[in-house]
Order: C-alpha cells, then sequence, then structure tokens
C-alpha cells in the first residue's frame, strides 16, 4: 500500500507536464505540489528536485521571476548536494534563459558557461550545443558579431553531428541574422542557403522562412549578385521558381 502511495508520486508528476504543455498552470502547480508532498514524506529528497525544477518553470511562465529562481535554487541544491552534477546543469541552464530573458546578460553568460563546463565534462557535445546556441544569442545581442559567430558555429556542428536537423537549421538562421547585423549579406546568402538545403531534406515546413530570409538578401544584392552568390555556393544555376519566389519575398516589407 505504501509502495503504490508513493509511486502515484510518478502519476502526478505526468499529470503534472500534461496540464503544464495545455498551459493550465493552476492544475499543473496542484500536481507538482502532491508529487512533492508525497516524495518530501518519503524523505526523497533526490526525486523532490524533479518537482521543484517544473514547479520553477511554470513560475517562470507566469513571470513570476523570483519564485522561479527559488525553486532553480532548491532544486540545484539538492543535486549539488547529490553530486548529480549533469542535472544541475539544466538547473544552471534555466537560470540563464532567465536571466537572459531579464536582460541580466551578465548573470546569463555566467550560468550558460558553469552549464557548458558541467556537460563537457561528461563529454555530452549535443548538451554543450545548446550552451553554444545561447551564448552566440548573447553576444549578437550585444553587437559582438565575431563571438557570435563563433559560438553559432560550434553549435551547429555539434547539433549536426547528432543530426538535430531542426536545431541545426535553427542556428544556421540564428547564425544568418547576426551576419545581417552586420550588413554582411554575401556570407549571410551562403548560410541561409546551407539552412535551405537542409529544410528542404528535413524540414520542409521551414522552407518558407529560408524564402523570407533569402529575399532579405537579395533585396540587399540585387539580382545579378545574388544569382552568382547561389551559383558559386550551389554548383547550380538558381532554379526560376525558386529565384521568382525569393524576388516576391524581397518585395515584402517586414511586419
Amino acid at each position: 500500500m505504501a509502495g503504490d502511495f508513493y509511486n502515484a508520486a510518478s502519476d502526478y508528476h505526468n499529470l503534472g507536464v500534461v496540464a503544464q504543455e495545455r498551459r493550465q498552470f493552476d492544475k499543473a502547480i496542484d500536481f507538482y505540489h502532491k508529487a512533492l508532498q508525497i516524495y518530501e514524506d518519503a524523505g526523497d529528497l533526490y526525486s523532490a528536485a524533479r518537482e521543484y525544477h517544473q514547479l520553477g518553470r511554470v513560475a517562470e511562465e507566469h513571470g513570476q521571476f523570483n519564485k522561479a529562481i527559488a525553486f532553480y535554487h532548491t532544486t540545484l541544491q539538492i543535486y549539488e548536494d547529490a553530486e548529480d552534477f549533469y542535472s544541475s546543469a539544466g538547473v544552471y541552464h534555466d537560470l540563464g534563459l532567465l536571466a537572459q530573458k531579464q536582460g541580466q546578460f551578465d548573470e546569463a553568460i555566467a550560468f550558460y558557461h558553469k552549464a557548458l563546463q558541467l556537460v563537457e565534462a561528461v563529454g555530452d557535445a549535443y548538451k554543450a550545443a545548446y550552451e553554444y546556441q545561447q551564448l552566440g544569442e548573447i553576444a549578437k545581442e550585444q553587437g559582438d558579431f565575431e563571438t557570435a559567430v563563433t559560438y553559432f558555429q560550434k553549435a551547429f556542428e555539434a547539433f549536426s553531428v547528432a543530426k538535430d536537423w531542426r536545431k541545426a537549421s535553427s542556428t544556421l538562421t540564428a547564425w544568418g541574422k547576426n551576419l545581417e547585423a552586420e550588413s554582411n549579406w554575401t556570407e549571410g546568402t551562403k548560410i541561409y542557403l546551407r539552412a535551405l538545403a537542409i529544410n528542404i531534406e528535413h524540414n520542409k515546413e521551414w522552407i518558407e522562412w529560408d524564402i523570407a530570409n533569402l529575399g532579405r538578401t537579395l533585396k540587399h544584392l540585387g539580382d545579378n549578385q545574388f544569382k552568382i552568390i547561389w551559383r558559386e555556393f550551389t554548383g547550380n544555376d538558381c532554379p526560376e521558381h525558386w529565384f521568382s519566389d525569393i524576388q516576391k519575398a524581397s518585395s515584402i516589407e517586414p511586419s
């Protein structure tokens, strides 16, 4: 009987996740608290950490940042006491996201570097890519475009090795926008062409975004220069149907 009651905590947790995904936050909080109470009554603080973590994410989604930070730090303390530094990395990442969301870039960078150090210590290049991605976004936001490119390149390489083509494509898009911010339309076009090649094969629903991105670079480069870059990069002339779509996109003013 006691075992069944303890096992119910996992069910409550899963119900909380479902409610949270449906944005039924009050229900999610109730389920997480029920799971938390069971784990704490059983003296299982390690399992309780997962509930604290989720409660922090719900608080963050509600815009209750101070409450979220408190939950994250409670989670972090439990994981570090248990010497589960890999799980700690995920909490540092969330703390970084929260700091970044509030424009606290120095704090965010410190959290991402801490997470990066922990995941690299166990050789997890895929998880490290998430930290590189966020560090690149902050560098871009701060106008440090050269550093941003370095981070985006590392993230892209890791996502590609893992064959996570959605993340790889997203990273290329961020990389391309970084180059746009530098008015580097030639290199930006090449990056967007790489994203297009990936999305043609793996993420067809994203092709319209590639067309929009290439439309912006075409507008700055002009038809002839754009076609030259396409030919140099792909080895072929730009097909007329692609060029027509990109031309149309170039005439659309950003909203």
